[in-house]
Formats: structure tokens, C-alpha cells, sequence
């Protein structure tokens, strides 16, 4: 049990750095650099890395695109690479754990009442403009019917895994 919470707490922590490494790269390629790059506590209990990138509102759609998904590209390339090696060295239980904290953190990155990286790049895509402290109808849409799709995919995938421990 202590090798998987090492496991779980250095896979962490690996996948963190790189997510907001990605995004500050993603910016920097467009000219700009990060406002605040920080650790805080979310809900006053859930620690998180943070990179602060207001500057990404002054670049076009497709860029601000770009930057929002940077951090969740980068986090699919690692997972795919993990259980490609897991596979490769019949590690089944490694490339479950990477499978299971795969889809956590892309359901995560695409919930929508995060304010995630997900949720903004499905703005930019259906160009809704985004003001602070003001939600339109259209983005309320967005928001509750990017809630249920996440809502399902998370269900899913949980129904699977749990048919699969089954077996």
C-alpha cells in the first residue's frame, strides 16, 4: 500500500508541474509570459499548482484555444506514453491506476463548474465571450450542458471499471 500512495502522490505532483508548464510554454509562444505562478489550497482543502494567464483574453480565439488546452495535451501525451510502457511491461495494475487517474483528470479539466481549461476552450470554440462577473444565457447553457456530458462520461467510466474489476 505505501508504493501506491508514493506512486499516486509522485504521479501527482509530476502531472501538475507539467499541466501548468505546458500552459505557460503554450503563452510564452504567443508572446506573453504568466501573471502568477503559485500554489493554493481550492475549496480550502484541495492543493493545487496554478499559473494565472489573464493576458491569454488579448490573444485570438484559436491562440487563447491553444493555451487553455496546453496543460491537458500535454497531461494525454504523458498518460498514453504510461500505459503504452504498462502494457508493454505487462504491468496491469500500473496501467489501470493510469487509466482510472486519466479520466479523473480529464473529468476534471472539463467540468465546467471548475472554470477549467476544458470549459474555456469550449468557449473560445463556440465564441462566447467570456466577462468577469457576468454569465450570459448562452454560457449558462454551455456550462449545464458541458455538465451533464462530463457528468455521464464520469459515470461511464466508473460503470466500466467497476464491470472490469468484476470479471
Amino acid at each position: 500500500m505505501p508504493i501506491v500512495f508514493f506512486f499516486l502522490l509522485v504521479y501527482g505532483l509530476f502531472q501538475a508541474v507539467l499541466h501548468e508548464a505546458a500552459h505557460i510554454f503554450a503563452l510564452s509562444t504567443f508572446g506573453y509570459s504568466a501573471d502568477k505562478i503559485g500554489f493554493k489550497f481550492d475549496y480550502g482543502f484541495v492543493p493545487s499548482f496554478f499559473v494565472r494567464v489573464n493576458k491569454v483574453l488579448l490573444l485570438p480565439p484559436g491562440q487563447r484555444m491553444t493555451v487553455h488546452l496546453a496543460g491537458v495535451f500535454i497531461n494525454s501525451v504523458v498518460n498514453l506514453l504510461l500505459l503504452f510502457l504498462a502494457q508493454q511491461l505487462n504491468w496491469g495494475n500500473v496501467a489501470n491506476a493510469v487509466f482510472c487517474l486519466y479520466t479523473f483528470g480529464i473529468c476534471v479539466n472539463f467540468f465546467p463548474f471548475f472554470n477549467s481549461d476544458g470549459y474555456k476552450a469550449l468557449i473560445c470554440l463556440l465564441g462566447i465571450k467570456e466577462v468577469m462577473n457576468e454569465e450570459s444565457i448562452s454560457l449558462k447553457v454551455v456550462r449545464w450542458l458541458s455538465f451533464l456530458f462530463v457528468a455521464a462520461y464520469f459515470l461511464y467510466t466508473f460503470y466500466a471499471i467497476a464491470r472490469y474489476v468484476r470479471e
